[in-house]
């Protein structure tokens, strides 16, 4: 089961995008401000985030950038959900490293939509990377058992070939 944090100061706006999560069977934690999204976030390690962009104290351009800046978050879906939709504003937030971006209010089947997009997509990224990772530790225990080889005389009779 996928864990999604979402980051919202309106309790309205957790309600309900909680309510169409856990409908679709996904496991929620929630943040009221940045600062509980940050240490919701290093404690629950979720499979996707769900960020406002405008919140009181640390809004959510600045819990992106502090999440994008620990190793652990580098892969993790970032998804904006906003009720600011001014020009520029999509852009201003994927080139901050959010991966996704939506505008309040929102159509359910998009955003349901979304949501299994971009887990699929960080399932099939740990997917990858992990048979990556095992190449390469199949690769250094090859090395290994190499480097324990001896090597072999050299014989008279190699010349002769």
């Amino acid at each position: 089961m996928s864990t999604i944090l979402i980051a919202d100061d309106r309790i309205a706006g957790r309600d309900l995008v909680r309510v169409v999560l856990e409908g679709c069977g996904y496991k929620v934690c929630e943040a009221a401000d940045g600062r509980g999204a940050l240490k919701q976030a290093r404690r629950v390690h979720p499979d996707l985030i769900i960020l406002d962009l405008h919140m009181p104290d640390i809004n959510g351009f600045k819990v992106i950038g502090a999440l994008r800046g620990e190793a652990d978050f580098i892969s993790t879906p970032i998804l904006a959900l906003t009720a600011s939709a001014m020009r520029g504003d999509r852009e201003r937030a994927m080139s901050a490293g959010f991966t996704a971006y939506m505008s309040k209010p929102m159509r359910l089947p998009e955003f349901r939509n979304e949501v299994a997009r971009l887990l699929a997509q960080a399932s099939k990224r740990t997917m990858l990377l992990g048979a990556a990772i095992a190449t390469m530790e199949a690769e250094s225990r090859i090395q290994h058992r190499l480097e324990a080889v001896p090597a072999r005389p050299e014989s008279p009779l190699d010349d002769q070939a």
